[in-house]
């Protein structure tokens, strides 16, 4: 029960919760933390981010409740779920950790279980809960409110908001090219006997779950190399901003893109979807890039100073190292079988990873950052070669 709260608390966001309580106790909040504040809910005006931050709570508690619902017929009143009890909180777990991404579950083998492996409609439901989950509140309003589906219909030329075209894009990109790498390399192997129907389901929901949640329902110390490697480029890219999920975000991720391919153009502007990115939206990308390039490289250092006897055993090299650290940094929580097995030292090290991962690289940033006291002066121009 502690961990179901923890969960439920977690996935809303440490800035959105901490912003809550403070709203909620009429402190009302500082200047300092507007910026944060308003990078979580993508609002200009700090008001706004007080109302947004009521409705994600109002509306998340549904989405998860509808899960409730869902997984409770899916379960079955069959094996571990013959039990009502059992399974009405087995039900509840579960949905909240799908939804918040927290890939936990009390199910012995998680979804690898003999009464859940096999369930193509609980995968299905945990996948839904999965998607709204790291797809970010904000962009979920933009896409199912009744207002705005009604203001759509009336005005077609209004499309989705460019946070949400990004979010939805590269979400389904990331979610169906992960998942055709997954077949095309596990077809013969973990993937081995199943139908097609099924192994399509499979590779989607892992595909999904690597991204952000943590579920498996393949073995993940059994995958091939470079599905291993899809997936440590999957997690680290994580869910979409302002949602549950961690990673770099796929915001984050579609601007460097942006930039890369502006930049190959010869654009003097960053261009995605018809619109211009500002000069300070990319510099901050690249700056939650660099410092999460730079964490999964201190990280796995010290995890290779503090694990060196695991190392040497045999039983697992460094590449399950560093799966480790990605996981936790970008709280995704999926494993080759290594935790149990790290030191105290280690398991502190992904302590540390998956609290920063948690409340975000560029918020401890913001926090011990000195801010400057004038923004309006300019060196002179400086130039060197690049590449």
């Amino acid at each position: 029960m502690i961990v179901l709260v923890l969960i439920k608390l977690g996935g809303l966001n440490t800035i959105a919760f901490g912003a809550l309580m403070l709203v909620v106790a009429k402190f009302g909040v500082g200047i300092k933390y507007h910026e944060v504040i308003e990078d979580f809910v993508n609002s200009d005006s700090i008001l706004n981010a007080k109302n947004m931050l009521a409705k994600i709570v109002i509306w998340a508690t549904a989405i998860e409740f509808v899960g409730i619902i869902l997984l409770f017929i899916g379960f079955g009143s069959e094996g571990v779920f013959s039990d009502t009890g059992n399974r009405v909180f087995q039900s509840i777990f579960h949905a909240v950790s799908g939804f918040n991404n927290a890939g936990l579950s009390t199910l012995h083998g998680g979804y690898m279980h003999p009464d859940v492996i096999s369930n193509t409609f609980v995968h299905t439901i945990t996948m839904i809960l999965f998607f709204f989950g790291g797809f970010g509140m904000i962009y979920v309003f933009d896409l199912f409110e009744i207002k705005r589906l009604r203001e759509r219909m009336k005005t077609p030329w209004k499309t989705i908001e460019f946070g949400t075209k990004i979010s939805l894009y590269f979400t389904l990109g990331l979610l169906f090219a992960g998942a055709i790498i997954f077949l095309i390399f596990e077809w013969s192997t973990s993937l081995s006997g199943k139908s097609t129907f099924d192994a399509v389901s499979m590779a989607l929901f892992q595909s999904m779950t690597t991204r952000n949640a943590g579920f498996n329902v393949v073995d993940t110390a059994m995958l091939s190399m470079p599905v291993l490697i899809v997936f440590l480029f999957l997690m680290f890219i994580g869910a979409s901003s302002g949602s549950a999920g961690g990673g770099i975000r796929t915001s984050t991720f579609a601007i460097m893109w942006a930039s890369v391919i502006s930049t190959i153009k010869g654009r003097s502007n960053t261009e995605l979807y018809k619109r211009t990115i500002s000069n300070d939206v990319v510099l901050k990308a690249y700056a939650i890039f660099v410092f999460f390039i730079v964490g999964n490289i201190v990280g796995p250092f010290a995890l290779a100073i503090t694990e060196a006897d695991l190392l040497a055993s045999g039983k697992y090299d460094f590449m399950d190292l560093v799966f480790e650290h990605v996981s936790a940094a970008s709280t995704v929580g999926l494993s080759t079988g290594m935790t149990a097995d790290l030191s105290p030292a280690g398991k502190i090290i992904l302590i540390i990873a998956m609290f920063i991962g948690r409340v975000g690289t560029l918020t401890l940033a913001y926090l011990v950052g000195k801010k400057v006291i004038s923004k309006n002066y300019k060196y002179p121009n400086g130039h060197t070669m690049v590449g």
